[in-house]
């Protein structure tokens, strides 16, 4: 029983050992294009309202770091129609899937996942959602303006995944 035990620990010794080798992973191309969300930043937008819930002016602030290069790691707090609300969103490329994946969470319940693309200076974010107690699909497009100091957010939402309505209209800011 004992040669068994050392046995085992001489096995468990040589994964570590061989893991400590392995070099780190580094980030790659994919990865290097989250770079350009990475700073603080303020932005004003409108809700659209509807079926979706109330519509009105909304501002804010985020702050966005991407931890090792791989993901963003975005926290934001916003002032709304419905209040204040603030969250984490978190996003970053799936070498496994080859695409961008999407999750957040926000303090009024709401969470949701999704996958993004980018093109040139676009970004399409695709999201199912749960807001109100409702599952929501969103599709936002980020355009970066030139010198990536500022981007526009234009939204639509649809509840049933066939007839979109125009959600949130924004501009986002880089602080200097």
């Amino acid at each position: 029983m004992r040669h068994r035990w050392i046995a085992l620990g001489m096995i468990c010794f040589s994964v570590v050992a061989a893991a400590a080798q392995t070099a780190m992973p580094k980030p790659g191309p994919e990865h290097k294009r989250l770079q350009v969300f990475a700073g603080n930043w303020t932005f004003e937008g409108q809700f659209r309202g509807g079926s979706i819930g109330q519509g009105g002016k909304v501002t804010g602030t985020e702050t966005n770091q991407v931890p090792g290069g791989f993901f963003v790691e975005r926290h934001y707090k916003e002032k709304g129609p419905a209040g204040e609300r603030r969250g984490v969103h978190v996003f970053g490329y799936d070498p496994v899937k080859k695409t961008y994946v999407t999750s957040d969470f926000d303090s009024m319940g709401g969470c949701g996942s999704g996958t993004a693309a980018v093109s040139g200076n676009t970004w399409t974010f695709s999201e199912q959602r749960v807001g109100g107690g409702k599952l929501l699909r969103n599709q936002c497009v980020l355009k970066f303006a030139s010198g990536n100091r500022s981007f526009t957010v234009s939204c639509k939402v649809s509840t049933d995944g066939k007839s979109w309505t125009p959600g949130f209209e924004g501009r986002w800011t880089k602080m200097r």
